[in-house]
């Protein structure tokens, strides 16, 4: 087995990407499969010589972060005597772990959707543990520097392989791996930059800042496809564009009435549902439809500037007056 820094640890975007792991059809739409697939992902097996061994002072021996888990309680063991006179020693998750970064994701519409991105959350974590033991448990500099340079090189890679793959999409307009696909690059993307910080002192070569990152997917696909990876969502529906109501005035005006409205408690607080009652409902004063991202972004608590003010802003306040 490899040493710790000799790994590729990042290839298994990859190898998600290429739908190794990835749940098509119905594979992905329970809990029991997707800790199957995490299990399959995480399972690590280490041969040991010999049959009569001592499996605690093996398992004493193990520095579980390696191979990215938290600590030993989260492990499965399993010890296997083979018929060619030595042991395998195996190791599994026994849980899912839970995305502790701030990644901005679409929000799931159904079950597939949702433990999809508990996959990747969990194979995200995953890395984090390894790269930290990386740092923490290697002692000299140059395998360090080997390390990051390797899976820094291969994450983007891996980058630019999942944004072509997101910029294919667009030729289908119901394609329902759009979902997934936009899901796997926009955790890709946030690896990239998670390596790039956590090795910054140990690689040298060209670094990618988040919005740089971003840009670059967004030139390549077009701002609806950016911002709106919905072509799987359930029970959704959309009317034709001639049935739906037209925006005269800039369509800030009426999002902020929305906002206010949630905010005031006059209608549910759901910024994903009411953003879906006026992408579904309404089209810009030239009949176009309005772009999720718009809708999205205004109705964020700390994104004033992206609302009506002043005197484009209406006043609801006289229907909140108590009688």
């Amino acid at each position: 087995m490899k040493k710790a820094y000799q790994r590729i640890d990042v290839e298994v975007f990859k190898k998600i990407l290429r739908e190794e792991y990835c749940p098509t059809a119905e594979k992905g739409a329970s809990k029991k499969v997707l800790f199957e697939i995490i299990r399959e992902i995480s399972k690590v097996v280490i041969k040991i010589k010999g049959k009569d061994i001592n499996k605690n002072e093996v398992i004493e021996k193990i520095n579980f972060k390696e191979f990215g888990f938290k600590e030993q309680s989260d492990v499965k063991i399993t010890f296997t005597e083979t018929i060619f006179g030595h042991t395998e020693l195996t190791l599994q998750a026994k849980n899912v772990y839970e995305l502790q970064e701030g990644i901005e994701l679409p929000i799931p519409r159904n079950n597939k959707q949702k433990q999809y991105q508990a996959l990747l959350s969990d194979t995200f974590e995953r890395l984090k543990i390894k790269c930290e033991n990386i740092i923490t448990d290697t002692d000299e500099q140059k395998h360090i520097e080997l390390y990051a340079n390797k899976n820094i090189q291969t994450i983007t890679r891996t980058f630019y392989e999942a944004k072509t793959l997101l910029y294919k999409s667009k030729e289908s307009l119901n394609d329902k791996d759009r979902f997934y696909i936009y899901v796997q690059t926009l955790f890709i993307l946030n690896t990239v930059l998670f390596m790039q910080n956590m090795f910054s002192s140990y690689y040298k070569e060209k670094k990618y800042s988040k919005q740089t990152l971003k840009l670059e997917m967004y030139d390549s696909v077009g701002p609806d496809l950016f911002s709106e990876p919905t072509a799987e969502y359930g029970n959704n529906y959309e009317l034709k564009e001639t049935q739906k109501i037209r925006i005269e005035d800039n369509i800030n005006v009426v999002i902020t009435i929305y906002y206010e409205m949630m905010n005031q408690g006059i209608i549910e607080h759901s910024p994903q549902l009411v953003e879906d009652l006026i992408h579904n409902n309404y089209v810009s004063k030239s009949g176009n439809p309005i772009n999720r991202l718009t809708i999205r972004t205004a109705l964020k608590d700390y994104r004033p500037e992206k609302r009506a003010k002043g005197k484009k802003k209406l006043d609801i306040s006289k229907y909140l007056e108590k009688e």
